[in-house]
Order: C-alpha cells, then sequence, then structure tokens
C-alpha cells in the first residue's frame, strides 16, 4: 500500500488534485460504480455504502474540473444518488 499512497500523494502535489484523479469516476465507467454498489448493497455494509456514495459525489465534482463529461457525470451522479 505504502508505493501506491506515496505515488499518489506525489502526484496531487505536483499536479493538484483533480488532475490527479485516476479510477472509474474519471473515466466515467458506471458499470464499475454500478459493480461496487451492488457488491457493497450484498455485503450488507450499510455505513459503507453510504460513505462510497457521498464519496463518490464529491469525486464527481471533482472530475468535471478535468476530463469528465458532462453525460458522463450525469450518469454516475444518478447511480450514486439512487439507492
Amino acid at each position: 500500500m505504502r508505493p501506491l499512497l506515496e505515488g499518489t500523494l506525489s502526484n496531487i502535489a505536483r499536479m493538484g488534485t483533480a488532475k490527479a484523479l485516476t479510477g472509474p469516476i474519471i473515466r466515467g465507467d458506471a458499470g464499475t460504480i454500478r459493480r461496487h454498489l451492488q457488491a457493497l448493497k450484498n455485503s450488507g455494509l450499510e455505513d459503507i455504502e453510504s460513505l462510497y456514495r457521498q464519496m463518490g459525489l464529491q469525486t464527481v465534482k471533482l472530475a468535471c474540473r478535468t476530463a469528465l463529461s458532462s453525460a458522463d457525470a450525469a450518469a454516475l451522479r444518478q447511480l450514486l444518488e439512487n439507492k
């Protein structure tokens, strides 16, 4: 984990938070987000699912500053807001 965390912090310091984003939200990958939400729902971890949704919505806002399209942002918001 340490190399991953150090790399992430280095990227944030070098590029700023929005440009350092990686993962399914910045890619607009609704399918992966949907699978994550389903896995959390199936696991019975309601608190974690709620946190994932809240953090995901904040990440969508951040991703809109750089590469996330309006259409992808809308689709992700709808997925993250609907329970």
